[in-house]
């Protein structure tokens, strides 16, 4: 996964991302969203920028339940240029 610890995340960022379905029902492309935030989470990242509207949906629950901050390219950037004037 190109972080030691990330493979611990998947099933928790699954539940939280389809809670409907088991991992092995997930399609390929969702499966590797969840990894590359199972990355993320592993490696302590500040910020994951995505345009996908099924995790932009879960981001209020992935920052509750595991600390991990998601927003839209938009939402980032107002973000980065608040920080830089503020």
């Amino acid at each position: 996964f190109g972080a030691p610890n990330a493979y611990v995340y998947l099933g928790r960022i699954a539940r939280i991302i389809r809670p409907d379905l088991e991992w092995h029902e997930l399609d390929e492309n969702t499966q590797r969203d969840i990894m590359h935030l199972a990355i993320h989470l592993a490696h302590n990242w500040d910020l994951f920028v995505t345009m996908d509207n099924l995790i932009l949906l879960q981001s209020k629950v992935l920052l509750s339940d595991l600390g991990l901050r998601v927003m839209s390219p938009e939402d980032a950037l107002k973000t980065v240029n608040e920080m830089k004037s503020g």
